[in-house]
């Protein structure tokens, strides 16, 4: 299992973190799947409406 962190492309990097953990940087946009993580980190810049049609996913 490992950790996604959703990012807009205003988010800040989080470099220094992913190099100690497992953690898959992925843009809003693109397209990810949930299916195997075990935790989501999202940032505060996201759209909105776009999580939006997703949220089955996150249930």
């Amino acid at each position: 299992m490992e950790i996604i962190y959703i990012k807009s492309s205003a988010s800040h990097d989080l470099a220094s973190f992913v190099s100690q953990s497992e953690v898959k940087i992925v843009n809003q946009y693109d397209k990810y799947s949930l299916k195997q993580v075990s935790g989501v980190i999202i940032g505060m810049s996201l759209d909105l409406y776009e999580l939006q049609k997703r949220k089955h996913e996150f249930e």
